[in-house]
Parts: structure tokens; C-alpha cells; sequence
């Protein structure tokens, strides 16, 4: 039906914690299986020692079409992809040279001293108490780890770090499966990458990169066939933009960009004039040449249209629904849960949720928030909740791919965001039929909630008022009820049905 050899999909890295980037984009790639026909290819630039196994969990949990296949640069430059390459699983363990000393806390864990310096020893770290496949090796000396040896999921050398005497990696080695050095990674003190060495297989020098943005586009011209078509949806711009600059109609290729976030920096509310983000401003200033930019709502696409009154290349289609829940009986809810999915980082102004809870329970102390996330800010969230005395209230569950768990029984989801491209959070939170409330900030909140009816849409910061408009409705069940039913009735054009027929205008493109 289309003319694209292949399908690809631009991304960073699938985390055994995923960002709601890479969870729009297994979303999409379900929508372009299920109704065209197409698996789609994940390309990732990151630097991820358990790609392999996070990418079988997300086939296992059937997040990502088993007929999706993901290729790493990393992994292309150590051979990876190729076949019959004799694998030397010896790594230096030879007990001979060391007294073994077995970890009496962890039956995996062992230490090798050296017999000559005891001073010198491997901190060993296996996969399994059997000690058959080993996760990495911890060379320390005087106290200190002076070079970490990492494998991968089949207990292969992977990665060597030389370390500082703080702990920093300064070197990093790529070791290939057949034994040689196939890459070098240079940082400087504040772990910022200097340069990027790619190795022949003698040892000579193949190419000197300043950045993964380089390498990725050395890495793309070998993979990509230039003779036929093909179809680029770029997740992640910084990482992507140089290598497809020369990937679009002129070579018979497509390449859109997708616009997760705010084209602003954050809260700017200049549309004229303000900051541009530095993911999108090459992209919007024409720096790259892209076939399509989408946009995630209407509404941002009218702000940039505002401000590049000549771009004709802006679609708008939304993040989809994948599949709809089914619908329980409104008695088996928790009335008085309300539940959160969000990363625990500063854009995402989880204290707000904090200071709302300590307003709300003044009057309704039955009332508990479900925190389900994790990342940098959680232990100034912990901080927050024991000195408002919020333990019994404010619950962290931590990371889940388990999203029902944390919707099937709740009455109302937060979201206290500085900014959002969409928010999936607030359509999964929909589609589950739990109403959703909001820092009213551009751009996705107002897409989905319809103020008043499936949801709240608050002024931003304004916590006390979040409190009282939760307040005004949780002892209400009819009203809680009718809420909940309008969310499920609110998702009905993102579902795939409805988001296909937008994609599908995009692939039929000349």
C-alpha cells in the first residue's frame, strides 16, 4: 500500500524505566502494526548495556509488536548484528592469582585479593548464585575503583571504565564480541562526552566523532539503503537531526519530527518572540530539512504557525489510545483514592501534589495519593511529606508498567506539570475512566479535559485551589460517577481507528 522499504523509528534508549516519549512511540508503532500492516524498526543512540533485555520485557508485557526489531549504534559498532563470532567468555578470574572470598550478605557477590598486594582486589558481581554469568567486575585499589569491566545479558564483555579517584569515568571502552577495542568514550570532570574514538580492528583509528549526534550519522549512512524509500519518525531531534538532514524527499525518503514538548523554553509565554527549546529550534529555524513536523494538539501547532507564518509542513495527531479498558462497575472504586503517574523531576512539580494534599486532608483525612514514578527529586518529595507529617497520605509506589494497577480503582489523577506537549498520563487516566486535574499549561491538559466535566483545569501553582475543586466532588458520588463516565466518552477520537486515518495521509505523501 505505501512505497517505504522500511520503518523507522528515531528514539534515545528503551530504559528499564520508560518516559512517556518511548511510551508515545510503542504506542504508534502497535498503531502502524495493527493497521498497516508495518512493524516498524527502533533505532537508539544511547549507550545501554541491558538494551536487550528491557526490549524482550516490553515483547513479554506486549508493549512492543514481537515483530519490532530494535538496532543500537553501540551495538552495531561491536558486532552485535553479525553471526558466527567466536565468543571468549575467559575474563581473568583465574583463581591462582587471587584468595576468594565469598560475600556472606549477597551469595552472588565475591571478592578476589590479590595475593601479591592486598591492597588490589575484584569486586565480582554475578548474575546468579550458581556463579555462571557475571553482570561486572570492580577493580579497586587502596580502597578506591580504579576500572569497572561490565557484561551483557549473556555474560560477554561489554564495556571497561577507567574511573578517577572520585569515582568519574573518564575513558569508557567498547569491547567487540570477537575480542577487540571497538570504540573509546572520553568525558571531562562533569561527565560531559569529549569525544567519541572508533577503532579498526588492528587497532588503527577509523573516525574521530565530537558527539553521538556524529556518530549516529556516520552510523546511519552504513545502514541505510540509499536506493529505496524510507519512512523516518524522529522521537528524539538532538540526536537525530544531523544524521537525517539529507534523509528526506530529495532522496526519495520521509522524515518527521515529532514535538513531544513545548517548542518554548518551559513557561515562556511569549510565542512571538520567546526562547525557543533547543530540541526543536534547528527543526523550526530550518537548520534541518524535514518533510513533516507534527505537533501533539491544535493548539500548539496554531502558536507556531503564529511565529513561522510560511511553514506549510505542521500536522497535528495526537498520541492514541492503544486499548481501551474495560469498563468496571463505578461501586468497586476506591472513593477516596487518588492516584499520580509521573517522573519524580522538577518539570514535573510533584511538591505541588505535596502541598495540595496537606490542604485537602485538613477536611478529608481519609483521602490518600498514589505516587507511582521515580527519578531525582524523590528524596525532596520524601522530605516534604515527613515534615507536613504526610506519610499516611502521600504513598510513593515507585516505577510500574503496570498502569492498571494504579487506575482501575481511582477516582481522580493529578498532574501538576510546568509544561506538556500531550500528556499520555491524563489519556490513559481517561481511558481507565478516572477524571483528571490539572495545572491548566500549555499544550496537552486542555486537549483532553473538558473543565468541569471530565476533569479539573486549574491555574498553574494554584495547589490550594486544586484542593478545594477535588474537595467540592470526592463526597459526591453521583456527580464522581457522571465524571467518570465522561472521561471514558472523552477518548474516543484518540483511539487508533481515529489517529490512523492522520498517519495514514502522512505515509500516503509523494
Amino acid at each position: 500500500m505505501f512505497k517505504y522499504k522500511n520503518y523507522y523509528f528515531c528514539n534515545l534508549d528503551f530504559g528499564v524505566q520508560l518516559t512517556g516519549v518511548e511510551r508515545a512511540a510503542l504506542k504508534r508503532a502497535r498503531l502502524f502494526k495493527n493497521y498497516f500492516g508495518v512493524s516498524p524498526i527502533f533505532l537508539t543512540s544511547r549507550f545501554n548495556i541491558n538494551l536487550e533485555d528491557n526490549v524482550n520485557k516490553l515483547k513479554e508485557i506486549g508493549w512492543m509488536p514481537y515483530s519490532c526489531d530494535v538496532f543500537n549504534v553501540y551495538e552495531y559498532l561491536r558486532g552485535a548484528y553479525l553471526n558466527a563470532i567466536k565468543i571468549d567468555l575467559n575474563h581473568g578470574l583465574d583463581q591462582k592469582n587471587y584468595d576468594v572470598e565469598d560475600i556472606e550478605a549477597n551469595a552472588a557477590h565475591q571478592r578476589f585479593v590479590s595475593k601479591v598486594n592486598k591492597q588490589f582486589y575484584k569486586y565480582v558481581v554475578w548474575k546468579d548464585e550458581q556463579k555462571k554469568q557475571l553482570v561486572f567486575i570492580n577493580n579497586i585499589f587502596n580502597n578506591k575503583v580504579i576500572k569497572r569491566e561490565k557484561f551483557d545479558n549473556q555474560g560477554r564483555l561489554f564495556a571497561i571504565q577507567e574511573l578517577d579517584e572520585k569515582g568519574r569515568v573518564l575513558i569508557e571502552d567498547l569491547i567487540h564480541l570477537d575480542g577487540h577495542l571497538a570504540l573509546q568514550r572520553y568525558f571531562d570532570e562533569t561527565n560531559k562526552l569529549l569525544k567519541i574514538v572508533v577503532y579498526n580492528k588492528d587497532g588503527s583509528i577509523q573516525d574521530v566523532f565530537l558527539n553521538e549526534a556524529e556518530l549516529v550519522d556516520y552510523w546511519l549512512n552504513e545502514i541505510i539503503d540509499e536506493e529505496s524509500p524510507n519512512f523516518f519518525v524522529i522521537d528524539r531531534n538532538p540526536a537525530w537531526n544531523i544524521a537525517l538532514k539529507n534523509f528526506h524527499k530529495q532522496t526519495g525518503h520521509l522524515t518527521v519530527s515529532i514535538m513531544h514538548s513545548s517548542h518554548l523554553v518551559e513557561m515562556e509565554d511569549n510565542i512571538l518572540s520567546g526562547r525557543l527549546n533547543s530540541n526543536f529550534k534547528p527543526v523550526l529555524e530550518d537548520e534541518f530539512k524535514i518533510d513533516h513536523i507534527i505537533t501533539l494538539t491544535d493548539h500548539q501547532k496554531e502558536d507556531i504557525l503564529k511565529r513561522f507564518q510560511n511553514k506549510d509542513n505542521i500536522v497535528t495527531i495526537p498520541h492514541t489510545i492503544d486499548i481501551l479498558p474495560p469498563k468496571p462497575d463505578f461501586s468497586a472504586r476506591n472513593k477516596k483514592k487518588l492516584v499520580a503517574l509521573s517522573r519524580l523531576a522538577p518539570e514535573k512539580q510533584i511538591l505541588d501534589m505535596v502541598l495540595m494534599m496537606n490542604e485537602l486532608v485538613r477536611t478529608h483525612p481519609e483521602v490518600q495519593l498514589y505516587i507511582y514514578g521515580d527519578g531525582g527529586e524523590k528524596t525532596k518529595i520524601i522530605e516534604k511529606i515527613n515534615e507536613l507529617s504526610l506519610n499516611e497520605h502521600v504513598i510513593l509506589h515507585g516505577y510500574t508498567d503496570d498502569i492498571a494497577v494504579a487506575y482501575q480503582d481511582a477516582v481522580f489523577s493529578l498532574l501538576t506539570s510546568r509544561c506538556e506537549g500531550f500528556s499520555l498520563a491524563i489519556l490513559e487516566s481517561l481511558s481507565y475512566g478516572v477524571p483528571a486535574i490539572s495545572y491548566d499549561v500549555p499544550y496537552g491538559p486542555a486537549s483532553m479535559i473538558q473543565n468541569e466535566k471530565n476533569g479539573f483545569l486549574i491555574p498553574h501553582r494554584d495547589y490550594k485551589m486544586m484542593a478545594n475543586k477535588i474537595r467540592s466532588v470526592i463526597d459526591d458520588q453521583e456527580r464522581l460517577q457522571a465524571m467518570s463516565d465522561c472521561a471514558y466518552e472523552s477518548v474516543d477520537h484518540f483511539t487508533e481507528d481515529s489517529v490512523s486515518k492522520r498517519w495514514k495521509n502522512i505515509l500516503l505523501d509523494a
